[in-house]
């Protein structure tokens, strides 16, 4: 199918977009796993709460840079990843 320019550019538009929010989603699934597990943990896992406290600085040192907010969102995942690991143990 044959797509004029302005077609083509609204298109592509609308796939960033949906991109956007899906990551945008997915942030805030890795922050509410974060919050839940301080709020329900008795103990508090001090490498998980460095990581956290690295994340929040970048995030802040990063708005509006989207190159550098690819980092964060790697991060999150890793932590996230951590937390939900730490649990099986």
């Amino acid at each position: 199918m044959y797509l004029g320019r302005q077609q083509q550019k609204e298109q592509d538009s609308n796939k960033q977009r949906a991109i956007n929010h899906f990551k945008r989603g997915a942030l805030d699934s890795y922050k509410a796993i974060i919050k839940d597990y301080f709020c329900l943990k008795n103990t508090i896992n001090t490498d998980i709460l460095n990581d956290i406290k690295e994340i929040r600085q970048y995030e802040y040192d990063s708005i509006g840079d989207d190159e550098k907010r690819k980092y964060i969102f790697k991060k999150y995942n890793q932590v996230a990843n951590k937390i939900i690991l730490s649990l099986k143990i």
